[in-house]
């Protein structure tokens, strides 16, 4: 439409008193020379501009572009002139002032052209767009899915092996201890397969994963406290454990200290441990992704503090 619009406009401020018959040839002389450069130009060599061979694609717009111009304004013009007897206002005039106009026709048609191709290239970046978002997305939910796996099989390992060896000695504890490591299974495997999980669910999930590491000698000794209500609060699940991992070496003597505050619509999660460097960059992304603007984080060596908001 925007080229049928401007190949009126050109014709009628070049050709202002023909017949009808010839005007409306004129027009479709004027139309169909932009349509066809515009197609080629969509068709051929915008795949050039999305490959980002610039010199190219823009040399080959401009040539296409003065091409169509004299092929329109000099060879057309002039045989429609011919057959229906019309006076060519090129005719005695100066070969300088038809340069000039070609120039100014040809910039007409680059703006023109460019302006419809921005509707196009804006419709390839908007998906391109939509696909990296779908990208991130996805990853990040392969993130989170992984996060949800945070019983390492080294620590499964280290544990089966060592009940194995005291099964005699210690009957009672090692049956103790492969209980709760039953249930930390159980939780991961099952429960964790939803979305969202009972808080009560959560914090018996740390308990028992902090009875295996002192098991394993990883720690001294753990304190979970808790204050305030927690019947009825979701949470996603293996939101916490992350924050008991990190790149150090496990220290027997470490004793660990979790504190859970609920107060209003607030969660405060409270770790103090031996740990000083910890694995923060997924957490933070995944918070980032459950709880966007809804949580704060502060992790410092051996202290770490998690607010987010429940409601």
């Amino acid at each position: 439409f925007a080229l049928l619009v401007f190949a009126y406009v050109e014709t009628l401020y070049l050709y202002p008193h023909i017949a009808t018959i010839p005007f409306i040839v004129f027009i479709w002389n004027a139309f169909s020379c932009k349509f066809i450069a515009y197609t080629i130009t969509i068709t051929i060599l915008v795949p050039l501009l999305l490959k980002r061979h610039y010199t190219i694609f823009w040399a080959s717009v401009l040539t296409l572009i003065f091409v169509f111009v004299w092929l329109q304004q000099i060879t057309f013009d002039n045989i429609i002139c011919n057959h229906f007897g019309l006076y060519s206002w090129r005719k005695n005039v100066h070969f300088l002032y038809i340069w000039m106009d070609i120039f100014t026709q040809n910039s007409l048609w680059f703006l023109v052209i460019l302006g419809i191709l921005m509707g196009r290239m804006l419709k390839y970046w908007n998906n391109e767009h939509e696909y990296k978002q779908q990208i991130q997305a996805s990853k990040l939910r392969m993130e989170a899915d992984t996060m949800k796996e945070q019983v390492s099989p080294s620590l499964l390992c280290s544990t089966l092996h060592k009940s194995g060896e005291s099964a005699e000695a210690a009957p009672k504890e090692t049956s103790d201890i492969l209980m709760r490591l039953s249930r930390l299974l159980r939780y991961q495997l099952y429960d964790c397969r939803q979305d969202i999980v009972l808080l009560d669910s959560e914090i018996r999930f740390l308990k028992e994963y902090l009875a295996i590491l002192q098991y394993n000698n990883n720690c001294s000794g753990f304190n979970l406290s808790v204050d305030g209500q927690t019947v009825g609060i979701l949470i996603p699940p293996m939101l916490f454990t992350p924050f008991l991992q990190s790149e150090e070496l496990p220290d027997k003597h470490t004793f660990i200290r979790i504190h859970f505050h609920i107060h209003s619509d607030t969660l405060t999660f409270e770790l103090t441990d031996n740990h000083t460097q910890r694995n923060n960059i997924s957490v933070r992304r995944r918070l980032e992704q459950l709880y966007p603007q809804k949580h704060d984080l502060f992790i410092e060596p051996k202290h770490v503090i998690l607010k987010i908001q429940i409601c």
